[in-house]
């Protein structure tokens, strides 16, 4: 048998029990748990008395269990354990927008158990480790999964709203999610644990996450966006949360209606999202065709792009790329102009109006365009050889190895500047460093017939001066 009544609040006992024998009543134990768990969240986690019986957080151990796993099978697949490239962690599920908005909407939830280095899953998980045993025995563990998947998918809303075409993966937005929701929790909810109690913890979750978002608003690796985005939906989680949670019976239908409520939230994010940023997958295809010299598919996608979002300066760029490609001069002019209206400091599109010019012989056009360019930027080799070209075609020689000289000193692998300079050099009469500059441009791009056949007029020259030349 039982005792007749409860030692802490007086209510009448069950005549009858199963188990052990107990001196409190369900609610008083559970008070005890999780005033337990609320003075223990800061140390190692919930632990257990003799007399009070806290269950173990298992579904933390399950996520921090996961998470380690997908590290140890990137690592040992070949993927650096400190500085994974952008193309692994997509290989392995990271978040990005043309993939994502393309059809990969897994990316969403995949990427919150991707880590980006050891350092990065080493916080994330000391931090879940230590918020999600507190979460999931004041919301439970149903709850506790929903929490944690739906503020996972609000950070990577945010950061697929602020920015699109970055690479991220991480647990941080769930985990900020999680202390949202104990900061709602303490805040609203009319839990059973002393009020000096409930004001300490409040005020280390929200110190926790005020620095971490301050944190991350000074360092422009860590996306702060995805931390925002869990962190506001894991406070609308808790907040509409709150007011039942106190009553185990009526907690799992508050619950409940908070995921529904913030899945149709989210649901409604991501239409806006993907409406005003779905652009990009159009813009990415075009990228890759351009790289893959397919003009034809990159014009038509990046104008299915501009369709869409027509400031872009990016998807001008490249267009007009295309176009000069194609010979479309005026065609890729325009688009050049554009993007330097939207952009007027760009200097790789100055440098490639200005090469353009150059085709026309538009020279003067040119040789401006290539001088704006080098106020921005003095080490540009393509600037630095456009003035030496043109410095060349008008005769100015020393002008012209100057300039030449400085661009391939910038950019070592450039066989028309070498080309061009062994010309100079030629015209200024020094002809060993004509011919060593020759050698280089042909060593390095073997179909310059121009610079073989003068290499080879001037060893000519060499060898005939040396034949004839008088023996001492």
């Amino acid at each position: 048998m039982a005792a007749e009544n409860c030692v802490r609040c007086g209510k009448e006992l069950p005549s009858f029990s199963v188990g052990p024998l107990v001196d409190r009543c369900s609610d008083c134990r559970q008070i005890e748990a999780e005033r337990n768990v609320v003075q223990d969240s800061s140390d190692a986690g919930p632990a257990a008395s003799a007399a009070v019986h806290v269950p173990r957080p298992l579904i933390t151990y399950i996520l921090v269990g996961i998470n380690l796993a997908v590290f140890a099978a990137m690592v040992v697949s070949g993927v650096s354990a400190t500085r994974p490239t952008s193309d692994q962690l997509l290989r392995w599920g990271a978040d990005f927008g043309p993939y994502t908005f393309g059809g990969q909407w897994w990316r969403m939830v995949s990427a919150t158990f991707v880590h980006i280095g050891l350092l990065h899953l080493a916080l994330n998980m000391w931090c879940l480790w230590n918020l999600g045993a507190l979460a999931e025995l004041l919301f439970g563990r149903r709850a506790f999964i929903l929490l944690y998947i739906l503020c996972g998918l609000g950070g990577s809303a945010a950061s697929l709203a602020w920015s699109p075409t970055a690479v991220s993966a991480g647990a941080s937005g769930a985990v900020f999610g999680v202390a949202g929701a104990l900061i709602a929790l303490f805040k609203f909810a009319h839990l059973r644990i002393p009020p000096e109690e409930m004001k300490a913890q409040l005020k280390s979750l929200v110190a926790f996450a005020g620095y971490n978002l301050l944190f991350g608003a000074i360092s422009p690796r860590i996306n702060n966006a995805a931390h925002l985005g869990g962190l506001f939906t894991g406070l609308l989680f808790g907040t509409l949360a709150a007011k039942y949670l106190h009553d185990r019976q009526r907690r799992d239908t508050a619950t409940t209606r908070a995921a529904l409520v913030c899945i149709v939230l989210l649901a409604v994010s991501l239409l806006a999202v993907q409406r005003r940023q779905g652009y990009i997958v159009h813009l990415d295809n075009g990228r890759r065709a351009a790289e893959s010299k397919n003009w034809d598919r990159a014009i038509a996608e990046l104008n299915s792009a501009l369709a869409k979002r027509p400031d872009n300066p990016y998807a001008h760029a490249l267009l007009g790329w295309a176009y000069a490609e194609k010979d479309d001069r005026e065609r890729a002019e325009r688009e050049y102009r554009r993007t330097l209206q939207l952009q007027p400091e760009n200097v790789s599109v100055k440098v490639r109006l200005a090469q353009l010019y150059l085709k026309s012989d538009r020279v003067d056009e040119a040789e401006e365009l290539f001088g704006q360019a080098l106020q921005r930027d003095r080490r540009n080799a393509e600037a630095l050889a456009g003035t030496g070209f043109i410095a060349l075609s008008r005769g100015d020689t020393e002008r012209a190895v100057d300039f030449l000289s400085r661009a391939v000193t910038a950019q070592r692998h450039y066989p028309a500047a070498y080309f061009a300079l062994g010309l100079a050099y030629t015209r200024a009469g020094q002809r060993e460093k004509a011919i060593e500059a020759m050698q280089t441009a042909v060593s390095q791009d073997a179909s310059l017939e121009a610079a073989k056949q003068v290499l080879d007029a001037l060893n000519n020259e060499v060898e005939s001066k040396r034949s004839t030349s008088p023996r001492q």
